[in-house]
């Protein structure tokens, strides 16, 4: 169900985290996802679009909105996943990013 905003922009409120972690969401969670909705509320205001919100090197910043589907990315699922319970599973993470590809 789309909201309409004060400004006339058709918007869906959706809690993530619980969707992406199938749990209840942390002081992290809260705290990353209140500043990405910052940025995305700034980017519009300053007129961009066809950006998202993304950590780089620790750091926020925007990204183009296709950057997901550009090249191809490949994971280790022997080596980073349990594949009986399809659960992650790092038992080795020194030198890994911190989103495992």
């Amino acid at each position: 169900m789309a909201i309409l905003t004060g400004g006339g922009v058709a918007t869906v409120n959706q809690e993530l985290a619980y969707l992406m972690r199938a749990g209840p969401t942390d002081s992290l969670d809260r705290m990353v996802a209140t500043i990405f909705a910052n940025l995305a509320m700034q980017q519009f205001e300053d007129g961009k679009s066809g950006v998202m919100m993304a950590l780089r090197d620790g750091n926020y910043t925007t990204v183009a909105a296709n950057t997901c589907i550009q090249g191809e990315k490949r994971v280790d699922v022997n080596q980073l996943y349990d594949i009986e319970a399809y659960r992650l599973s790092v038992r080795y993470a020194l030198d890994k990013p911190m989103f495992l590809y």
